[in-house]
């Protein structure tokens, strides 16, 4: 294993050894006679691979090749039979997952590989899309992997569940890995969140989905860790997402296995008080978020009005200032015709005199 310096903190890389033939010198050569371009959206330029070499050691690609996959992680661009596209919509917005991939095709080729605690995620779930040929031997690897390190710095464990948990399907996958499980039961430790409740519960437990409650370990004695103020916790800190169901739901298993006697500012209660209290405080929640909406509603409501009640005033002003000018426009057509009244009277007179003249 390499060592890697973050956070302050010195930890091993994991090193997964290929055992594929050292092919190494040919990976992205055009010196070479590769026949695949292999497009992965977020580079520059496409990779110069082989199929020869690919297919031996990807179950995905060799599927590809043999036009027998409809995935929908890759495909041959329409029209060009060697131009291959990566698909995973990671690859247009992840780095950590644009160098991962390219680590596993230089696996392919015989190259040694290491991985950050913080690639490992990305690292686990990109080597069952490509679905390598050794795959159970580097889920063991990167699991272990994974579990060593979260014991040594729970920081990092932190950070690899809720990416687990949260970014990669394929590391919460009941057919592929559950490698959240294993870090959750080495982080979600009582003594765990007892001495490092910021890491632990705050910023790890509280940001993931509900299920993993359950996967807590709890004070057995009243106190701010107890099963019922965790969850009432996490409902506290989600309130704004859940719904009145999701938040009986989630207080549902705490109120079944509570003890007789829980916390509540000193005093003990009982389980029909606790139920009682709980749902008095989730109802208040839900009366909170009802009350916030209907405040919000008033104020688009009143924006709305103000907005309409300004338009109506607008064309109000455009009304009168419009009838102002069909009035100016009356006045001086009247001026006209009083003014070619006028000159038709003078013409007139003066077509009398001219006749006077003559006569």
């Amino acid at each position: 294993m390499s060592s890697s310096k973050d956070d302050g903190k010195t930890v091993k890389k994991l090193v997964v050894p290929s055992k594929f033939v050292n092919n190494i010198s040919n990976f992205d050569s055009k010196d070479s006679c590769y026949d695949i371009e292999f497009v992965i959206p977020g580079r520059s330029k496409p990779l110069c691979l082989h199929m020869s070499h690919l297919k031996k050691t990807s179950v995905l690609l060799a599927s590809v090749f043999k036009g027998q996959s409809s995935n929908t992680l890759c495909r041959f661009t329409k029209g060009s039979p060697s131009r291959l596209e990566w698909l995973h919509e990671k690859a247009a917005t992840s780095e950590t997952y644009r160098e991962v991939l390219v680590k596993w095709l230089r696996f392919c080729y015989g190259e040694d590989q290491m991985f950050s605690s913080h690639e490992c995620p990305a690292a686990l779930a990109a080597s069952f899309q490509l679905h390598l040929s050794c795959l159970d031997e580097i889920k063991t690897l990167i699991e272990s992997y994974m579990t060593h390190v979260t014991k040594k710095d729970l920081k990092r464990g932190a950070r690899m569940l809720t990416d687990c948990a949260t970014v990669w399907d394929e590391c919460h996958n009941e057919r592929m890995s559950r490698i959240d499980r294993k870090l959750a039961k080495v982080l979600f430790t009582h003594d765990n969140m007892k001495k490092h409740p910021v890491t632990v519960v705050d910023r790890c437990l509280m940001s993931l989905p509900a299920e993993y409650l359950d996967m807590a370990e709890y004070s057995k004695t009243p106190d701010e860790l107890d099963e019922c103020h965790v969850r009432m916790k996490y409902v506290k800190c989600h309130k704004d997402k859940l719904n009145e169901k999701q938040q009986r739901e989630i207080m549902k298993d705490s109120l079944q296995e509570q003890s007789p006697t829980c916390p509540e500012k000193g005093v003990g209660q009982t389980k029909e008080e606790l139920k009682t209290a709980i749902m008095e405080e989730v109802s208040k929640t839900v009366n909170e978020e009802i009350k916030k909406a209907l405040e919000q509603a008033k104020k688009e409501r009143d924006d709305a009005m103000r907005t309409i009640t300004e338009e109506l005033e607008r064309s109000k002003k455009e009304k009168e200032d419009m009838k102002k000018e069909i009035e100016e426009s009356k006045r001086k057509i009247e001026e006209l015709n009083k003014e070619f009244d006028r000159i038709r009277q003078e013409r007139e007179e003066e077509k009398k005199l001219h006749g006077m003249f003559y006569d």
